[in-house]
């Protein structure tokens, strides 16, 4: 586990409590490229949740179709994966086009190894990547109030990270909202916004289109008999 620095802190209140008189407050730290890369090479290497780009889900994701559907299926379900990757913000596909993605995603989280393994690396770096920021780049607070209700002191064990007993009493949201910002911060981000990505792509967002251009009526090998949805 990667220890923290008490140097050159950026002061960071939750945003929904900075209207209070004393707010909590988070010293967060930017620590320098070569333990931010240190940092990713834990949660990869460690953990087994590395970063997930769009590009590999897509491959994951046309293979598994590919190999499921039914040759006359494939690119229609190949053409609305680019459709929904290509939507703007605020767009949606019809309802029968996002059942049918749903569906189409079920059946490979299923029936498809190879998509049901890298979802789940999503969900470990979903869910690891906040903590494992707020232990390494918080290196302190003020008028923090544990989800006891009692003021929270900071507090380290032997190898400078944050106490466990200590951590467990942070509020959940206000430690994943705070450890997001910690690592935004690690990219220059700092007060820019909130939160950063937690992954390249997670369950069902949107996957890129830049692993290639949509193939109508992809010809498919064999396929296993798992039936996707019409």
């Amino acid at each position: 586990m990667i220890g923290t620095s008490t140097s050159k802190t950026t002061p960071y209140s939750p945003p929904w409590l900075r209207d209070r008189k004393n707010p909590p407050t988070f010293h967060l730290r930017t620590a320098s490229t070569l333990e931010r890369d240190a940092f990713e090479a834990e949660l990869e290497g460690v953990h087994n949740a590395g970063a997930v780009y769009d590009v590999v889900v897509r491959e994951i994701t046309i293979a598994g179709v590919r190999a499921l559907a039914a040759e006359d299926d494939q690119g229609r379900l190949i053409d609305l994966l680019d459709q929904e990757a290509a939507l703007d913000k605020g767009d949606e596909l019809s309802t029968e086009e996002a059942a049918l993605l749903r569906g189409l995603r079920e059946v490979l989280s299923l029936h498809w190894p190879e998509y049901r393994a890298i979802q789940a690396q999503v969900s470990r770096r979903n869910k690891l990547l906040p903590t494992l920021a707020f232990m390494t780049f918080c290196s302190g607070w003020s008028d923090v109030t544990g989800n006891d209700g009692e003021p929270l002191k900071f507090a380290t064990n032997a190898l400078g990270q944050i106490d466990e007993d200590v951590l467990r009493r942070v509020p959940h949201i206000m430690l994943h909202v705070t450890g997001m910002q910690a690592y935004s911060m690690q990219y220059g981000s700092g007060e820019a916004k909130n939160s950063a990505p937690l992954s390249k792509s997670s369950g069902n967002q949107q996957t890129s289109t830049s692993g290639g251009g949509s193939t109508k009526g992809g010809k498919s090998p064999a396929k296993s008999g798992k039936k996707i949805p019409k």
